[in-house]
């Protein structure tokens, strides 16, 4: 296996099609970039692949992504943003430069996906939570 196709799975990855322009083509093999566009593209959720098509942020994501946040976005989603803030407090990273705009919505989309892969369920004030995987992760 690559290092484009491992790590946690915030979102499943696209089939590929000869159709799709350069920047949704990531989408269809690279497990981390999809993570993080996932996590900056709600629009993803109704529109799958289309979001990706002439966004700035797919491409941004495409061309700048470095070796270090690639790690990072091969875990869980969390541990991810916090490590996103600290980067983008800094200025050390081309693609975090517009971290105020949808730190929001990264945030809340990390917890979204977190709950997914740990297999979380909330039942009223009842949260259960598969601890091995939790553990594991």
């Amino acid at each position: 296996m690559s290092e484009i196709e491992v790590g946690e799975r915030y979102v499943n990855l696209f089939p590929f099609s000869e159709a799709l322009s350069e920047e949704q083509r990531f989408l269809c093999f690279d497990v981390a970039k999809t993570n993080l566009f996932w996590l900056v593209e709600p629009r993803i959720d109704a529109e799958g692949i289309e979001a990706a098509r002439g966004n700035p942020k797919a491409l941004s994501i495409d061309e700048y992504m470095d070796t270090v946040t690639r790690r990072h976005l091969q875990g869980l989603p969390v541990p991810f943003v916090d490590y996103w803030a600290g980067i983008s407090a800094q200025g050390d990273c081309a693609i975090a430069e517009h971290w105020g705009a949808y730190r929001e919505t990264m945030i809340r989309r990390a917890h979204e996906a977190q709950r997914r892969i740990l297999n979380v369920e909330e039942s009223g004030n009842v949260l259960r939570l598969n601890f091995r995987r939790a553990c594991n992760g």
